[in-house]
């Protein structure tokens, strides 16, 4: 295995989809059971894309293996906060 880490970007939406949905499905380490659609994961990316926000993929080759994230929370006095987590 060689690891290497880069910024999120469209080109890894549908490994990063299959990705949380397998952490997802391990019902340990995520709120949900199974993942989202490829749909709003790719917009969820286009997203993070478009606003320059921090998310970095873990890559196996071309797979997304793993991921870190700091989102900012959106609902009003929460703005100056983030939201870490990886997997």
């Amino acid at each position: 295995m060689d690891i290497r880490f880069e910024k999120a970007s469209s080109k890894y939406a549908v490994s990063f989809c299959s990705a949380v949905d397998a952490v997802a499905r391990e019902r340990k380490y995520l709120a949900g059971t199974t993942g989202f659609p490829e749909d709003i994961t790719r917009e969820f990316v286009r997203n993070i894309e478009k606003n320059h926000l921090a998310q970095f993929y873990a890559l196996d080759g071309e797979k997304v293996v793993g991921w870190c994230d700091i989102l900012p929370r959106k609902h009003e006095g929460f703005g100056h906060v983030g939201v870490l987590a990886w997997e």
